[in-house]
């Protein structure tokens, strides 16, 4: 993770007096409203069916504390999502961070995305190329690589994006973006990837939320791992 500071210090990254910081392990299960995880995540179809899951680590996951499966059914175009539980309007300023640590199971047929997405545009339309959605993440579309996304409305002329490599197939990895003077930066592994992207898309005090979704191309059943997800950002109080 992106580190839990230290012991109230003057950069003590649980001092809700300088920094605002989410977090989520998925060591929780699914509460009787329906919601997952310590931070309430809604989740649902947005074509066909899938399921949304809390599971134990395996024997090649010992390192994970809690984990999330997220996975579409086996019809052609199935999409499933989870989300944040009410959206808020929320900037994200000089500083801000925001990350988590997944794996997908294929990458033949797999769609996947995460990142921060416009509640007024969610259902029904993801963030891939042709969406006309807002978003701030990572996606992969049409069994390609991994791209970081700056995204304003549908089709290529409003997003701007860096290549972030092929997809980990079940193998974990960290991806994160932070926005600093230069733009977007994007991270996997802890390591600074391509140049910054630019926020000429990015649009601030607008309503939305945490969002993943996966959706499959073929008539097989296509899942993402999630073991965390966390989100930072520093605040004057």
């Amino acid at each position: 993770m992106m580190g839990i500071g230290g012991g109230g210090g003057p950069d003590d990254l649980r001092d809700p007096r300088r920094y605002y910081r989410a977090v989520d392990d998925f060591d929780r299960g699914v509460h009787a409203s329906g919601y997952l995880g310590e931070l309430e995540w809604k989740f649902g179809a947005v074509s066909g069916g899938g399921s949304c899951a809390l599971i134990s680590p395996t024997s090649a996951q010992t390192e994970a504390r809690g984990v999330v499966k997220l996975a579409t059914d086996t019809s052609s175009g199935s999409s499933f999502y989870m989300c944040q539980r009410q959206y808020v309007a929320r900037y994200f300023p000089v500083g801000a961070r925001m990350g988590l640590r997944m794996y997908p199971d294929s990458d033949s047929d797999e769609n996947w995305y995460a990142g921060l997405l416009s509640q007024n545009n969610f259902v029904g339309t993801e963030p891939f190329v042709a969406g006309n959605t807002r978003f701030l993440g990572v996606r992969v579309e049409s069994s390609g690589n991994v791209f970081g996304v700056v995204k304003s409305a549908n089709l290529a002329g409003n997003e701007d994006t860096v290549d972030l490599g092929a997809p980990a197939v079940d193998t974990w990895r960290n991806y994160e973006w932070e926005r600093t003077a230069a733009g977007i930066q994007f991270f996997v592994d802890g390591v600074a990837t391509g140049a910054p992207v630019a926020t000429t898309h990015l649009f601030n005090a607008n309503t939305w939320g945490r969002a993943l979704g996966v959706k499959t191309d073929a008539a097989a059943a296509k899942a993402i791992y999630v073991d965390w997800w966390e989100e930072l950002h520093r605040v004057t109080r």
